[in-house]
């Protein structure tokens, strides 16, 4: 986790503390994996720098659960991490999908990551996290915000 928050912190520095494209941040979190079983794919979104921090560590525990857990976990199955725009209300929406992985477990109990995740994504950047698991895999579909920093008020023109 510390790791994850010290890259994201070295892409903001480099980028000046300014927007971040999204496909940098995913692929940054997945740099240490190089996995044919990986795929990602997604229009160019530009991030604000506040969302890029809690962003990555949301990234990271998705992979470490699918490392220990899931997907990764074993020689078969896939990860596709994609994402579209929201031009309608602004910000993005992230899907996170394994496929082919162990089967789901019977009974699915929230843990730290997923404590981390919701914490992150719902209470810091005012988004959406939804669980689906499926009968080929886990499915997280997260949605985040325009880039207006929630803890600033919005402007009038």
């Amino acid at each position: 986790r510390v790791q994850a928050l010290a890259a994201a912190h070295t892409l903001l520095a480099e980028r000046g503390w300014q927007e971040v494209a999204l496909d940098q941040i995913v692929r940054q979190q997945l740099n240490l994996l190089s996995s044919h079983r990986i795929a990602i794919e997604g229009p160019e979104v530009m991030v604000s720098s506040f969302v890029v921090q809690p962003l990555a560590l949301v990234i990271q525990e998705l992979l470490i659960n699918a490392t220990l857990h899931g997907v990764l976990s074993g020689a078969e199955g896939t990860l596709t991490i994609g994402w579209v725009a929201l031009e309608d209300r602004g910000g993005f929406e992230l899907t996170w999908e394994e496929a082919g992985g162990p089967a789901p477990p019977e009974i699915q109990r929230p843990g730290f990551g997923t404590a981390i995740t919701r914490g992150m994504i719902e209470k810091q950047l005012r988004g959406t996290v939804r669980r689906n698991w499926t009968e080929t895999g886990l499915i997280v579909t997260i949605n985040v915000p325009t880039g207006r920093d929630p803890a600033r008020p919005a402007t009038s023109a």
